[in-house]
């Protein structure tokens, strides 16, 4: 809506917009966008923004000694793993909690990757029931407004204070200068519904609440079912 509000209002303006490749593809209003303006002489452009290659992962392993450890072992699957900006950016800030590059050199998914950055970030926390009972009210009220942010107003529970507090210092959470609450990152999103709202009965409630969670959800679900494959 708003591209078609500024593409009518604003004709001379330009407009980045970053999408993932399973959105694009099968999302009808970004079709029709792409389709409605393809032949307007606006100039659509798709570019594709691939993973890291061994030139960049070296250049930023080389500003990072702790990250060198993991690229000179060369851990497979976990140095294909690393391409990815968002997988390598968790692996860092493992790193930066002191785990030892040893131990990440056993990854073998992104799935592992995440449970490990859960288990340090949140769940052994001092207060770490607490931070996931935060999540999960947070999240459960993201996924019935669907949205991925909701005002921190909603979600002042007494008690929570401290907890949100920690969740925004340790990075998984941000604050809007609206005041408005989110995700650090999308992936974090897909990965706390998962983890937080699904389990093997709650899942067939959860789809069937509406059609479009199957769409909407689906990296969640994704993460759903390689956990229980990973780990059972």
């Amino acid at each position: 809506e708003l591209i078609d509000e500024v593409v009518e209002q604003a004709p001379n303006a330009s407009i980045v917009a970053s999408v993932r490749t399973f959105d694009l593809q099968e999302s009808p209003t970004l079709q029709k966008l792409l389709n409605r303006y393809a032949g307007s002489g606006r100039g659509m452009r798709k570019f594709v923004v691939g993973e890291l290659t061994d030139a960049e992962l070296t250049d930023a392993a080389e500003k990072n000694p702790e990250l060198l450890l993991l690229i000179v072992e060369n851990a497979e699957p976990l140095f294909e793993l690393l391409r990815t900006p968002f997988n390598l950016h968790i692996a860092l800030t493992l790193l930066k909690e002191g785990i030892p590059a040893s131990e990440l050199t056993s990854i073998q998914s992104q799935i592992q990757l995440l449970e490990r950055y859960w288990r340090y970030r949140i769940h052994d926390s001092y207060e770490g029931p607490l931070r996931e009972r935060v999540l999960k009210d947070i999240s459960e009220k993201m996924v019935v407004s669907r949205t991925l942010s909701i005002p921190e107003t909603d979600v002042a529970e007494p008690g929570y204070q401290e907890a949100l507090r920690g969740l925004k210092s340790a990075e998984v959470l941000r604050k809007s200068v609206t005041g408005r609450i989110s995700y650090a990152h999308n992936i974090l999103f897909d990965y706390a519904i998962s983890r937080l709202l699904l389990d093997e009965y709650r899942i067939f409630d959860f789809v069937r609440a509406d059609a479009a969670r199957s769409l909407f959800f689906r990296p969640s679900l994704t993460f759903f079912f390689h956990r229980l494959w990973a780990y059972d």
